[in-house]
């Protein structure tokens, strides 16, 4: 009698506990994540179409149902940052160590993606570990360079292009974080004692291109155009169409390559970092962006105009979380014709970008290695103006730039703002200022701090096309300008007119 009622309790106890199917959260959401404070928090997954969600995070508890696709979700209370750390249940998974803070997506190519082991003050941080700084890198699972086996043409698709982990700032695998991005939240972690999360995704030799939406970018002309010569259009250029080439060349003779159509992509093709990297995150609520990128793009310094405004609007657009801010970093000292050029575009675009601004990197690089190993002051740097300009906490971030200038005889007299406590040198002598006359000849001026914020330009040339500062590729060499604050003086050029 005794084996009949125990079967039976049995029998109903199966009978009366949830029995669940493969009802899962997205992949995104991982152990020791941190989610986006002060806003409200999506979760989605899928299962089987009419399955029960029965869900349960930080005491609150909701339930949903499988739609038709397969898909479901739900949206919870905002909470502050810090606090205990909660798991979330979804019927019978768990996901534990979940924190709230304030989430930046560190995004860019390799300068971005170079990691805090590579750094010339690793040393300095090696046994620096934070909980409460949350990492969240994505690996590119192909390579860069060579042809692909069928292993690695098989995860060239928008489902298995990244593989992404969420980890605390402890061990060995924080080494393998971005650089910058590390830094970056280290100093907002200790500024703001708060916790932070950097989420990584960067991709060595990417262009602006990849990382915008193919249908924003067929609504201008001259990229509606390079969409469709991809990878032979000039804006492309030779050396990442030969790259393409490497990866994909028996996919190429084979005919089985389609661009934009098909399972197969190329990770340089036109917006698929965006719809493999970023598209995946649009529910994720962020604090905001930071960027490192440019070099893929320096043999052209006039599309830097229409992308990299595009792409800040675009990703604005997408993500639908109000204009939220957008820093990025000059590119740095390197010996390449064009990354003068390049420099000058970027500033201009600080003051034309709303909501963004721009750090300045010229007193930082390498002559011929264009992977430079101090990332330090470029992570804090980018640090300073977000602390400054989002977090209102007025900590000096900004470079000297002349605002004005005027005539006195002979010398010209430039007028500097953001100089603290005055404008600094290390040598009476300042160099890096040149001028360049209407017949195209350019040389060297001689200049001397006048007054706290003012230089003065000895013997400037009567017949003035442009005077400039630090326009050189690899122009760390010849800086020796900075403010109080220790910050370099920023390249720039004077244009006047020729009579």
């Amino acid at each position: 009698m005794k084996t009949l009622q125990l079967v039976a309790l049995l029998a109903w106890s199966a009978l009366s506990a949830p029995c669940y199917s493969e009802v899962i959260t997205d992949g995104y959401f991982q152990d020791n994540m941190l989610l986006q404070q002060d806003r409200p928090v999506v979760i989605w997954g899928t299962g089987e179409p009419g399955e029960k969600v029965d869900l349960s995070f930080c005491g609150e508890r909701k339930r949903a149902v499988v739609d038709d696709a397969g898909e479901w979700e739900l949206v919870l209370s905002a909470r502050i940052a810090g606090g205990e750390a909660c798991t979330l249940s979804v019927n019978d998974l768990e996901i534990n160590n979940i924190i709230f803070g304030d989430l930046w997506i560190a995004s860019g190519q390799s300068n971005m993606l170079r990691p805090l082991l590579l750094s010339d003050t690793y040393g300095d941080f090696a046994d620096v570990d934070d909980p409460q700084l949350r990492l969240l890198r994505h690996d590119l699972q192909v390579p860069l360079k060579g042809a692909y086996t069928e292993e690695q043409y098989a995860l060239s698709n928008l489902q298995n292009l990244f593989k992404a982990q969420w980890q605390p700032s402890e061990g060995i695998g924080k080494g393998k974080f971005s650089a910058v991005a590390w830094y970056f939240g280290r100093m907002l972690r200790e500024e703001l004692d708060i916790p932070i999360g950097v989420i990584q995704l960067a991709v060595g030799g990417s262009s602006m291109a990849e990382w915008i939406r193919l249908d924003t970018m067929q609504q201008n002309p001259r990229l509606a155009e390079m969409i469709e010569n991809w990878p032979d259009d000039p804006m492309v250029g030779e050396g990442r169409r030969k790259r393409f080439e490497a990866n994909f060349q028996e996919i190429i003779d084979g005919g089985t390559y389609r661009k934009y159509a098909g399972p197969t992509r190329h990770h340089m093709e036109p917006s698929v970092l965006f719809d493999a990297g970023i598209r995946p995150l649009q529910k994720v609520n962020f604090k905001g962006f930071i960027w490192y990128q440019g070099e893929a793009n320096a043999p052209r310094p006039e599309d830097f105009n229409i992308l990299l405004p595009m792409l800040v609007s675009d990703w604005r657009s997408f993500f639908n979380q109000g204009e939220l801010p957008f820093y990025y970093v000059q590119l740095p000292s390197y010996r390449y014709e064009t990354w003068p050029e390049v420099r000058e575009v970027q500033r201009k675009l600080a003051t034309v970008i709303p909501n963004s601004d721009m750090v300045v990197t010229i007193d930082l690089g390498l002559e011929n290695d264009i992977h430079p190993t101090d990332k330090k002051p470029v992570g804090e740097r980018l640090a300073r103006l977000a602390l400054s300009e989002t977090y209102g906490r007025g900590i000096p971030w900004q470079y000297p730039l002349p605002v004005a200038y005027g005539f006195s005889g002979e010398d010209l007299l430039l007028s500097y703002d953001h100089y603290g406590e005055g404008l600094r040198s290390d040598s009476k002598d300042i160099s890096g200022f040149e001028a360049e006359n209407c017949v195209g000849v350019i040389s060297p001026l001689k200049a001397e701090i006048v007054a706290e914020g003012q230089i003065r330009l000895i013997a400037v040339p009567g017949s003035l096309r442009s005077v400039r500062y630090a326009y050189k590729p690899f122009a760390k060499a010849v800086v020796n300008l900075w403010n109080s604050y220790g910050l370099p003086a920023a390249p720039f050029v004077f244009n006047f007119r020729c009579k």
